[in-house]
């Protein structure tokens, strides 16, 4: 396993920034990448690179909801190795599972666990070293809402009944994204997770795997366009 930030990941951090209206090269531009190597499916960024331009991103975009765009733009053929095994997954639970083991291999700087609690299969986020306070809430709100979307890929139809926890106080740039979300936000919780309608014996779609798995390129050229979609337009499109 390569070691590592996957990276399609930054090169979608700056589609989405460019998106909100800023200048990609203030990401990207002494950081010593280039757009077409992050085209590359197996091309990798360092955590360094990858912090720094998490931290210029979440400074610049200030109170415009960094992790909330990021997480409408991210679509599960993005994700490589991992998306495939989602994507190959028999069924929901399965695919739930591959996400959470793989998480500490996408995002090192949290662990993923999944449990279940009456009607619903949750799947909490704990970080695993001390991040800064913007960093941490664009990653998680990245991490567990681009999880309801995936889910939502693979079942094919709108998630109803589930909602994503947050810590903290609700911010005011949520206003923008509710009705674009395919979950509720729901703030001030005691941990940060997202409980999802007990699903786990659904099947996933039937997907036709292109070849060679390279796909994820056209994926980001297709989906970069999402900071004023709505849900309805989002489900069309899958």
């Amino acid at each position: 396993m390569q070691q590592g930030i996957p990276g399609i990941y930054l090169l979608l951090l700056c589609d989405v920034m460019t998106q909100l209206g800023f200048d990609e090269q203030k990401i990207i531009g002494d950081l010593g990448v280039k757009r077409d190597d992050l085209l590359k499916p197996d091309h990798r960024i360092s955590m360094e690179i990858g912090h720094v331009a998490a931290q210029r991103g979440t400074a610049m975009a200030a109170d415009l909801g960094l992790g909330l765009a990021y997480a409408q733009a991210l679509r599960v053929t993005l994700h490589g190795s991992v998306g495939l095994v989602a994507l190959t997954s028999p069924t929901i639970g399965s695919a739930l599972q591959a996400m959470a083991r793989f998480v500490a291999l996408r995002a090192p700087f949290f662990q993923a666990q999944l449990q279940t609690e009456q009607d619903h299969i949750v799947m909490g986020l704990e970080p695993t070293m001390n991040m800064d306070g913007p960093i941490e809430r664009f990653l998680t709100e990245a991490i567990l809402i681009g999880a309801a979307i995936v889910v939502e890929q693979l079942s094919g139809r709108v998630i109803e009944g589930g909602w994503v926890e947050l810590k903290g106080p609700e911010p005011d740039y949520y206003d923008r994204y509710r009705d674009r979300l395919p979950l509720p936000l729901r703030y001030e919780a005691d941990g940060c997770r997202v409980r999802l309608p007990f699903i786990c014996k659904t099947r996933c779609r039937n997907w036709r795997i292109p070849q060679p798995w390279n796909w994820h390129v056209s994926s980001v050229k297709r989906n970069i366009r999402i900071c004023s979609r709505t849900k309805k337009n989002s489900m069309k499109r899958l």
